[in-house]
């Protein structure tokens, strides 16, 4: 899978690991999950709609769920 070309110049090196993590776990021909739990102010609002941009970008018929936990 590819970083969406809006996307790329603006990954930090951590981020681009972290985009490489959720391809290997979520976008796999077997997916099995994953949790994203990464420091504050690592981006991962960012990550996220980087990674589905890019997901969709490849199969737009595709529905991705994402599930946040309540906010206290």
């Amino acid at each position: 899978m590819f970083i969406h070309p809006r996307h790329d110049k603006e990954m930090r090196p951590h981020q681009i690991e972290v985009f490489k993590f959720l391809c290997n776990n979520l976008a796999a021909d077997e997916p099995c999950g994953c949790i994203l739990a990464h420091a504050p102010g690592s981006g991962k609002p960012f990550l996220l709609i980087s990674f589905m941009q890019s997901f969709m970008a490849i199969d737009p018929q595709d529905k991705p769920l994402i599930i946040l936990p309540k906010r206290s």
